[in-house]
């Protein structure tokens, strides 16, 4: 075949025709065309279209309507399919998109025509494109019938599995399209309940930050998020369920995303643990204790409370898993942890290890910017001021300046015995020890006082001023 007999064959034949003919010429034949097949689909691809004497002439952009636009289109899309056919993988990988219905079938013919370095190499570069042009229908063949592997890169990986989301539970009918609910597709295919939804739980996938979907006023009555999906499946015991409850904890490990974090643990909390499976991840949630994200710090702190309630927590991991998390800006999770903190305290007399681990978590309590957190650290250290050696007393004169009065107060107050050894910076040098001096006014100094004193007695109250 020359490249005029090529030329008529694009310009004149169906999708399926030119395959028929591409496929059946020598491997030489088709390595002779391919400069010829990538020529004219880059005149085309820019714009110019074959007339009826195969004459190149100027075309029709893709979004222009009418004949000439759906020539052109069609014309486009059948020599995509014939690069594809006879091309090396730098050429093809510029293919974007048919546009043909029938696009899955002429894709598979092409694929298992083409050796498997160029199958490999080819899905991988379209699923690392945000929009990959190939339907998940065409992928899941080519993965399932032993033409290309599961890809195992990260974006490869990614792209994969959003495609799977996507295709597989759309939210709502598509057009001419009844719904199926997505446990039924899924178990229409038992291979994607053996691999395909656990590697949801190690890729950045937004699959089950689902509640907005759950609520849409326009869903089906039978419709099924991928939470909901995967609940029933484990409810029937087609998955299994301790195996979906790990996975939705080490989920959280693998994203900053926080949405995809939220559905994680979301999933988690309404698989409604019971108190056996609860009290075997006590490890794995207390792990989480020194996450980067506040609120899965908060759901971890949660599901540790009821374990605290029935029975006594290993004292010391917890305790040194708790340390990064006071230097989260906010306060509730800081605050919930002093709870968990004091409560392990109450347990047993804090010695030796157990103190060392529970003045490091308070030490850094009050170094918390919050005035309520600092409060509630001093109020636990003096409270325990009796378990303090003289070195981590001493310690805590590092940080008493930087704390807000009623927490530096609390520090002498709250215990017969003082909780920092010497006197505090703000002490008087003579007098009760239960009260603290305030420094010498300067001149300097009246003019802010006066202003401070002018404030608000609500935002007085807030910066621990009074």
């Amino acid at each position: 075949m020359n490249a005029q007999e090529f030329t008529a064959l694009v310009a004149r034949r169906s999708a399926a025709e030119i395959l028929d003919t591409l496929l059946a010429l020598p491997l030489e034949e088709r390595r002779t065309l391919a400069p010829v097949a990538a020529d004219l689909w880059k005149e085309v691809d820019g714009g110019r279209q074959l007339n009826e004497w195969l004459v190149l002439i100027p075309g029709a952009t893709t979004t222009r309507t009418g004949s000439l636009g759906r020539v052109w289109r069609e014309q486009h899309a059948r020599l995509s399919l014939a690069v594809l056919a006879l091309c090396p993988i730098d050429k093809a990988k510029r293919i974007r998109w048919l546009g043909l219905r029938d696009a899955d079938g002429l894709l598979l013919r092409v694929c298992a025509a083409r050796d498997r370095p160029w199958r490999e190499a080819w899905l991988r570069h379209r699923l690392q494109d945000e929009f990959p042009g190939i339907r998940w229908t065409f992928v899941r063949a080519l993965v399932r019938d032993g033409l290309c592997s599961r890809p195992l890169e990260s974006e490869a990986l990614r792209g994969y599995l959003r495609l799977m989301v996507s295709d597989l539970n759309p939210g709502w009918p598509r057009l001419a399209m009844p719904y199926v609910p997505l446990s039924t597709r899924l178990l229409a295919d038992p291979g994607l309940l053996d691999e395909e939804i656990w590697l949801l739980f190690e890729t950045d996938t937004n699959a089950f930050d689902d509640a907005w979907l759950r609520n849409h006023p326009q869903r089906p009555t039978d419709y099924e998020s991928w939470s909901d999906a995967l609940l029933r499946l484990a409810g029937e015991g087609r998955i299994d369920r301790q195996r979906l409850l790990d996975a939705s904890l080490a989920g959280l490990w693998k994203s900053s995303n926080q949405r995809v974090l939220s559905g994680c643990h979301q999933l988690h909390s309404r698989l409604a643990p019971g108190a056996d499976e609860v009290d075997a991840r006590e490890e794995q949630y207390r792990e989480l204790l020194s996450h980067r994200s506040g609120h899965v710090v908060g759901f971890a702190l949660r599901q540790l409370a009821p374990i605290a309630r029935r029975r006594p927590l290993a004292a010391v991991p917890t305790l040194a898993a708790m340390a990064p998390l006071f230097a989260l800006p906010a306060k509730a999770q800081p605050l919930a942890a002093l709870k968990l903190v004091d409560r392990l305290l109450q347990q047993a007399k804090p010695d030796g290890e157990t103190a060392a681990a529970a003045h490091a978590v308070l030490f850094e309590a009050l170094r918390h910017p919050a005035g309520e957190v600092q409060q509630n650290a001093a109020q636990l250290l003096s409270a325990c001021a009796e378990a303090w050696t003289d070195d981590q007393r001493a310690r805590l004169r590092d940080v008493v300046s930087e704390l807000s009065p009623l927490a530096r107060a609390q520090l002498v107050e709250l215990s017969g015995r003082p909780a920092i050894a010497g006197p505090l910076p703000a002490q008087r040098e003579e007098g009760a020890t239960d009260e603290v001096a305030a420094e010498p006014e300067t001149a300097d100094q009246q003019p802010w006082l006066a202003r401070l004193q002018a404030l608000p007695p609500r935002l007085r109250a807030l910066g621990g001023l009074d």
